[in-house]
């Protein structure tokens, strides 16, 4: 009776024997073929994430050609790029004291103005958000939620959404106390702009007047 030692270097000799025996292309087709199950395999994940985001991918492979890496990486590269555009949220907040004053040059009454916001970029996702310019641009095309709030003291102060610059005559909201709050849920398409912004009736109050709080809010829904 074989002891345990002698079988297992029975069983070595053989894989020995097996190995000469095998054509010189038989470990590249080894290796290949395990890239190509990984590369399917992340494939399969691309086309799930793909429901929720259409990913064009920049190479395209057909069976029996040469794949390189930066090819690969290329794909995927794209794939990431267009997972982290899906998160679009973001909080902003004004300044304490930041003025809209209706005898400031740059806040003329009768003038929208925008109205730009110091982002939290904890928050900011993907910074979709610009707080020095006071732009939000869509990472993708769905409907956005947005909410502010914004205080100001005491005369008749308008507030307006502007979609890529132009005014948006159906969100905006007329406010003759100190304190205004909105919601509006808007359809933008990718790489839409939005603004918030004011304008101001200095009839209605002192001439200097100036917002002292306020914060905004936005979050796509679908």
């Amino acid at each position: 009776m074989k002891t345990e030692k002698q079988l297992e270097n029975e069983i070595e000799k053989l894989k020995e024997e097996l190995a000469s025996k095998r054509p010189p292309w038989y470990e590249r087709y080894i290796k290949r073929s395990s890239f190509i199950n990984g590369f399917m395999f992340c494939m399969v994940i691309s086309s799930v994430v793909a429901i929720a985001q259409v990913v064009t991918k920049p190479h395209t492979f057909s069976s029996g050609t040469v794949i390189s890496a930066a090819e690969v990486n290329a794909n995927f590269d794209t794939l990431y790029t267009r997972i982290n555009q899906i998160n679009s949220g973001f909080i902003a907040e004004l300044s304490s004291n930041f003025a809209i004053t209706c005898d400031n040059p740059s806040m003329q009454a009768g003038t929208i103005e925008t109205v730009p916001f110091d982002d939290d970029s904890s928050k900011n996702d993907g910074g979709v958000y610009n707080n020095a310019s006071g732009i939000f641009t869509a990472p993708k095309s769905g409907y956005y939620w947005f909410i502010w709030d914004i205080s100001f003291s005491g005369m008749k102060t308008s507030f307006y959404y502007k979609i890529n610059g132009a005014f948006d005559s159906t969100n905006y909201m007329v406010n003759w106390s100190s304190y205004g709050k909105e919601t509006r849920v808007i359809k933008l398409n990718m790489g839409d702009t939005l603004t918030f912004a004011a304008d101001c009736d200095s009839s209605m109050g002192p001439a200097n007047d100036s917002v002292v709080a306020g914060s905004y809010y936005g979050v796509l829904l679908m």
